[in-house]
């Protein structure tokens, strides 16, 4: 789930859903020992997502 840090917003419009772009937040905050305790796939996915988007 990237939509905390998207830069652009999913809304209903009438019904219908659209983007909208929108300033992405400059910082993001996760308690490390929350973060420490993912499972390994979970951490290896977010690096992987990580690698494949602009940051």
């Amino acid at each position: 789930m990237n939509g905390y840090t998207s830069a652009s917003a999913a809304l209903l419009d009438g019904g219908v859903k659209v983007s909208v772009p929108c300033a992405p937040p400059r910082v993001t905050v996760a308690p490390v020992d929350l973060l420490c305790q993912a499972p390994g796939r979970m951490i290896a996915a977010g690096f992987g997502d990580l690698r494949s988007r602009p940051v």
